[in-house]
């Protein structure tokens, strides 16, 4: 939610390059989290370690 890169609106930009896929998309609002940022690059950061499951699980899934 805090990515000036990755934002809701070119995410849907992007994902309508590809209208045929079944993708999923996820905005993380970092105080959520408790986390005061994530921005574009954030999300690895081990400041974020919280967020791993999400990514993980997601991965466990496919």
């Amino acid at each position: 939610m805090d990515d000036d890169i990755a934002n809701n609106a070119n995410v849907v930009d992007m994902m309508s390059v590809f209208p045929m896929l079944n993708g999923q998309t996820l905005t993380i609002t970092p105080s959520e989290h408790g986390l005061s940022e994530i921005g574009h690059m954030k999300f690895f950061s081990s400041k974020s370690q919280i967020l791993w499951p999400l990514a993980l699980n997601w991965l466990d899934k496919h």
